[in-house]
């Protein structure tokens, strides 16, 4: 039998890696053994679907294979499920079943949400943009009376909310696990919230002009909206409703 390894390229960033959390799982089920974690990575320290002792006869880059077949598949109509993001893309590659959908790292999902904790993150590094005055201003007007909490990196904006920046990505996941709602825009830290299904996500799209909204929709064939959760709510910057997304008045 020949033994499959997944190994990411070294230059994917927290988020990247985090979409494809769920390909072990769905490889388990659909082949009945482990797929080997060549790189060790970090995202896979808890998961218990991986080999890290075996060696690889192959081995399957999930980002720069994600497209394999895939086009021939969509032309003939032979894929299992609609493609609903960037990591069922990959999945579809390696022609797994679907048992999990969302990111997953199987550590801390047992946490006791803490009512009225509100995490948000401010700051996207490639696509997410940053949020302004005014949407910083509607949440802390939306959410009196709750702890709101800012994680992410050390030089991400001042707000006037409780300084949480800094942590490490796991003190993050399991602060963020322990929470009602996560506030952000697309960025790692809206990947991480995404593996913990308990906590509401609301996420802001920032980099889309009021035209593109009204065709702005989740999915692996659009470039830029394949990273997005089917759980999670869609906000804009604007004053109204556009399209799937709502005016972040009401964030």
């Amino acid at each position: 039998m020949k033994k499959i390894g997944i190994s990411f390229n070294s230059a994917l960033g927290i988020g990247d890696k985090l979409q494809f959390t769920s390909i072990p799982e769905n490889f388990y089920f659909t082949h009945g053994y482990k797929i080997i974690d060549v790189d060790k990575s970090w995202v896979y320290d808890y998961n218990p679907y991986v080999d890290r002792e075996s060696k690889a006869d192959e081995i399957y880059n999930p980002w720069a294979s994600q497209n394999i077949n895939i086009e021939n598949k969509i032309r003939n109509n032979e894929l299992k499920y609609e493609l609903l993001g960037l990591s069922l893309r990959a999945a579809a590659a390696l022609d797994l079943n679907i048992r999990l959908r969302h990111n997953r790292l199987y550590i801390y999902e047992d946490q006791p949400i803490e009512s009225k904790k509100v995490v948000i993150h401010t700051n996207g590094r490639s696509e997410g943009g940053q949020i302004n005055d005014e949407i910083i201003d509607q949440i802390y007007e939306n959410y009196k009376g709750y702890q709101i909490y800012q994680i992410g990196g050390k030089d991400d904006r001042n707000t006037p909310f409780i300084d949480m920046r800094g942590l490490d990505v796991w003190k993050t996941a399991e602060f963020i696990a322990s929470s009602e709602i996560f506030i952000g825009v697309n960025s790692s830290m809206m990947h991480l919230a995404n593996c913990y299904t308990k906590v509401r996500k609301k996420i802001i799209i920032l980099q889309y002009n009021q035209e593109d909204l009204k065709y702005f929709y989740p999915s692996a064939y659009h470039k830029y909206t394949h990273w997005i959760d089917y759980n999670n709510e869609l906000y804009n910057q604007y004053d109204y409703d556009i399209g799937v997304t709502m005016s972040y008045k009401k964030i």
